[in-house]
């Protein structure tokens, strides 16, 4: 015999048997569940589901609500942490806006700060360079009069402005101890502007 009728077979044995006890049960004739019952029961889901058609349908509906309010409470607990989770998330933005807000503010303030300083820097090139220009146009004697009663650090800045064969008729006409005293500090890196 072949492998596929035996189990051809099997298959209609079990169909026969499962019918004829389906007819006992349903005829009143026998209890197979009633019998059955402890067998099955030990099987896993298949016992779980027969156990409960015995059950009172009151005992179903009340089994079934029981169920419905574990599934709500185990979601409702999800809720609350996705909801915490929520919370916590919007705190921390709104924090970080805060902070987010705070730097702008400080942008701007130093934006503001930088452009200020900026057109103070572009007056003050201004003045040095009219002044650059009124003491070009005057005579190298009397330039180099007003420049020997001026501070040091403005008339270096303003002989460094000025072109090298004027600043040298000026140093001739101050002082030795002035001009040598302002060489000396226009030879030195820091006091260099231009």
């Amino acid at each position: 015999m072949s492998k596929l009728m035996s189990l051809a077979l099997l298959a209609v044995l079990l169909g026969s048997v499962g019918f004829l006890m389906w007819a006992m049960q349903f005829s009143g004739v026998l209890d197979v569940m009633g019998h059955l019952q402890p067998v099955i029961s030990r099987l896993p889901f298949v016992g779980y589901t027969l156990a409960e058609e015995h059950l009172t349908p009151e005992e179903l509906h009340k089994r079934e609500l029981e169920r419905i309010q574990e599934a709500i409470a185990e979601k409702e607990k999800v809720l609350a942490n996705k909801e915490l989770e929520l919370a916590e998330r919007e705190t921390a933005l709104r924090t970080n806006n805060e902070l987010l807000e705070q730097r702008r503010r400080q942008i701007r303030e130093i934006e503001v700060k930088l452009a200020e300083e900026e057109r103070m820097e572009n007056d003050r090139d201004r003045r040095f360079n009219r002044l650059v220009d009124i003491y070009t146009a005057m005579p190298p004697e009397s330039a180099a009069k007003q420049l020997e009663m001026q501070e040091d650090d403005m008339v270096v800045e303003l002989l460094g402005r000025m072109k090298p064969d004027v600043v040298s008729v000026i140093l001739s006409r101050m002082t030795t101890e002035r001009s040598a005293a302002l060489t000396l500090k226009m030879g030195k890196p820091e006091s260099v502007t231009n």
